[in-house]
């Protein structure tokens, strides 16, 4: 295994026969010259991310014949020159190669492992260091027929993290001087180069450094910037939390929650953050050569928040900075891409908690998202309302990625619908109902964050806490917690896949009215689950009508092995016994476990 750390004058050293494996026979020259031109990206303006730090272009070749392990033959180097270099490459006629480029700054701390083609980046060290920009691109494996010319482009392996304030010049004449900014967050520290996966998440803080030099302008306001990093980023967007040290007043702290962050995208935090930290916006840009700033628009009152929804533009943010109590204002109708935010500590209330008002009882929600708009839930806050907070319907689309949502109505309603056609992802956050907390006819996932409901059969009506109650119905459960006194999870219709999380009911006051983690009945449900922990207090963890759907068991732990019967009770239902698992699969014990003490394991061989 050959590993390169990239400083100063390495490159020199790189020879163009330097080989690693002993079987690989030196190509010939001319036999099948490849040239490759390596392209940085052009930035329409002078700005952070320019590419023009980034002057050192490794090539890495790979021999990738088919049905053989990819072996590092050797690599090469150049210079780039206003964006562009060339590398000519001295191929075999009838060989299959495979090329990683790489481009970066002399002494950036990057180091490449050349067997399993991954960079590992030394955080740490100064904030607001320009030149720790760098670029990459792999080949796809190409067969050498004979000369060969070609151009590639190179892209970022890191998302670029700006925070820009608009109130620099009041907070230093009220006499708050900022010099010195650092950067402190969770991070991935390798990069594989091949599958473009990121890997070693670990919190990683960035030292005190001046602050970068310049402005930017946005709208009629001029920005300064406190912070500009690179950092390492996977190639799907995810958010992460910020903190930015500052020199002042004793390493006086700035956080950002949920900040979006993806590979090749520049990610700008932005508002009046020296005097005004509550207040400000966070926005992702692709490509770093266009600029499409989206203020955020503060509501502190029922009627700053309706004209905050009319006046916001797609993709803005609406940002709750008081409570505020919207029962008497019109329904709140999305049809764009608007992401409501309520930090903690805040409540916006969506309707009467009282459902007495006959408008209420046939109401669809007070927020709906309309087919083509997406609507994103943020914040530590809370949401509340008597039922139905909000509808997606057909092809709009909701995103939950914290904040509280709270429901009071015993007997009908959920927190949220997702119709048919429509989806919903929720990934943090608490929705804590009094009925159903997610109504399924559509798309919808779970990867973290807690669901419950404290419905049961003592209120007349009663729900599970997650339904799919449709053939339409798909719910996939990656993680995150569901819990419930009538039901956990449960599927009257359509599809349930369960890869992991929690799932678990209790007794209510005392009494032992509580039902299943898992229910599949009534209908022709199917429920498939890899993975997951069930439990439920004094009944069967997993119950299933087997004339009215199907479980398939084919991973999780259990306090016991379910029921199995045949036929409701309308129906006159037949114990058949405990689940059967999948095929192939078997109810295995587990030892040392007190309150799970089954799980399913593929059948020993």
């Amino acid at each position: 295994m050959k590993k390169v750390l990239f400083a100063g004058f390495a490159f020199a050293a790189m020879a163009l026969a330097s080989c690693s494996n002993e079987d690989f026979s030196a190509p010939v020259a001319g036999d099948g010259t490849v040239v490759f031109t390596a392209e940085l990206p052009v930035l329409g303006s002078r700005a952070y991310g320019d590419g023009l730090t980034a002057t050192n272009l490794t090539a890495y070749v790979y021999s990738a014949e088919a049905g053989e392990t990819e072996k590092y033959l050797f690599d090469k180097t150049a210079t780039f020159d206003n964006l562009h270099a060339t590398v000519e490459l001295a191929l075999v006629t009838g060989k299959t190669y495979k090329v990683v480029f790489w481009a970066q700054a002399d002494g950036a701390p990057y180091s490449y492992d050349t067997t399993d083609q991954t960079i590992t980046v030394t955080y740490g060290g100064a904030a607001n260091d320009e030149s720790r920009d760098a670029f990459f691109v792999t080949t796809d494996a190409f067969k050498v027929s004979g000369p060969v010319q070609q151009t590639v482009q190179l892209k970022r392996p890191f998302a670029q993290l700006n925070v820009l304030t608009s109130d620099y010049a009041e907070a230093l004449a009220s006499g708050v001087e900022v010099k010195q900014t650092g950067l402190t967050m969770e991070l991935p520290s390798v990069l594989n180069l091949a599958d473009g996966k990121v890997d070693e998440l670990a919190e990683v803080t960035f030292n005190l450094s001046d602050l970068p030099t310049g402005t930017a302008s946005v709208g009629d306001k001029t920005y300064t910037y406190l912070s500009m990093n690179y950092i390492l980023a996977a190639a799907d967007k995810a958010v992460a939390d910020v903190k930015v040290a500052t020199d002042f007043a004793l390493n006086a702290e700035l956080s950002f929650t949920a900040v979006p962050l993806q590979r090749n995208y520049r990610t700008n935090i932005y508002g009046a953050l020296l005097t005004n930290p509550a207040v400000f916006d966070v926005e992702i840009l692709p490509g770093f050569d266009d600029q499409h700033n989206k203020e955020i628009i503060p509501a502190a009152t029922a009627s700053d928040f309706v004209t905050a929804l009319a006046a916001v533009q797609d993709g803005g943010t609406i940002t709750v900075t008081d409570d505020i109590d919207l029962t008497e204002t019109p329904d709140i109708i999305i049809d764009k891409a608007v992401t409501i935010d309520v930090p903690e500590g805040k409540v916006m209330k969506v309707m009467r908690q009282t459902p007495t008002r006959a408008a209420e009882i046939t109401k669809v929600a007070s927020i709906t998202v309309l087919d083509g708009a997406t609507l994103t839930i943020s914040g530590e806050g809370l949401i509340t309302g008597d039922s139905r907070i909000v509808d997606v319907e057909t092809g709009g689309s909701l995103f939950v990625e914290g904040v509280t949502l709270k429901t009071s109505d015993r007997t009908r309603g959920s927190a949220i619908t997702v119709n048919p056609g429509a989806s919903a992802v929720f990934n943090a956050g608490f929705i804590d109902a009094a009925f159903c907390t997610v109504w399924v006819e559509g798309e919808f996932t779970l990867n973290g964050g807690k669901l419950r409901s404290t419905s049961s059969n003592l209120d007349g009506a009663w729900s599970y806490a997650l339904r799919a109650i449709s053939e339409t119905a798909n719910i996939v459960i990656n993680g995150g917690e569901v819990e419930g006194v009538q039901g956990a999870v449960g599927a009257y219709s359509g599809n349930i896949e369960i890869n992991g999380g929690y799932f678990h009911t209790h007794p209510i006051d005392g009494k032992n009215v509580n039902f299943y983690a898992l229910y599949v009945a009534d209908g022709m449900g199917t429920a498939v689950v890899n993975g997951g922990d069930f439990y439920s207090e004094g009944r069967a963890d997993v119950y299933l009508v087997n004339n009215h759907g199907s479980i398939s068991l084919r991973g999780g732990r259990y306090e016991d092995q379910g029921l199995e019967v045949c036929g409701n009770d309308a129906e006159g239902a037949v114990v058949e016994g405990t689940m059967q698992p999948a095929e192939g699969f078997e109810w295995v014990a587990v030892e040392g476990n007190d309150v799970f003490k089954w799980t399913i394991r593929p059948v020993a061989e």
